[in-house]
């Protein structure tokens, strides 16, 4: 049998947990990327909206991370649209 407390997440999912029921919850998803690249979801009282709005929202933080990764390339690029060159 797992011991959930040795698996690498579980500090990670312990504190979602803790701030999860500190909040007046309406709805979870989860996703997991599993073996190789499978992606394993879960729902709880989520509707086609809210899977919606979650879905848009990991998209945003996926941008964000992007965004912050290539963030000396997009200065260089735009400091060289105001340059005109």
């Amino acid at each position: 049998m797992i011991d959930p407390s040795k698996l690498p997440y579980a500090e990670w999912l312990e504190e979602t947990i803790r701030k999860l029921a500190e909040n007046d919850v309406k709805c979870i998803a989860l996703a997991a990327v599993v073996g190789t690249a499978e992606v394993l979801t879960a729902y709880y009282n989520a509707n086609m909206a809210d899977k919606a709005v979650m879905a848009t929202m990991i998209q945003a933080d996926g941008l964000f991370d992007m965004t912050l990764a290539n963030a000396k390339m997009i200065v260089e690029a735009a400091e060289e649209q105001e340059d005109g060159t």
